[in-house]
C-alpha cells in the first residue's frame, strides 16, 4: 500500500553550509519539532491518525528520531494505534 500525495520527505538544511541532510523515512501524516529541540516527531500523534484495524495505520505510527546534528535516530516507535508516553 503506498501513501501517494500524503506522504512527505523531511529534509534538515544547515543555513550555513547548505548542506541537505535527508531523514531516514517518509511521513504519512507529516512532522512536528520545535527550532529550539532536536526532536523530530515523524507522523505526530493526533484525533486524526487511522484506527488500529486500518491497513493504512502501520503508515501513520509516530516515530520520534533525535537530530545530532548530521543524522536521526530512531528513538521510538509507537504500536499501532498507540502512542509512545
Amino acid at each position: 500500500m503506498g501513501c501517494g500525495t500524503d506522504c512527505t520527505v523531511t529534509a534538515v538544511v544547515d543555513a550555513h553550509s547548505g548542506k541537505v541532510f535527508f531523514a531516514p523515512f517518509i511521513a504519512y501524516s507529516g512532522v512536528a519539532f520545535q527550532l529550539d529541540s532536536r526532536l523530530l516527531i515523524e507522523n505526530p500523534p493526533s484525533d486524526d491518525n487511522q484506527a488500529a484495524d486500518d491497513p493504512a495505520a502501520e503508515f501513520d505510527r509516530p516515530g520520534y528520531w533525535l537530530w545530532d546534528g548530521s543524522k536521526f535516530t530512531l528513538l521510538a516507535r509507537a504500536a499501532i494505534g498507540q502512542r509512545v508516553r
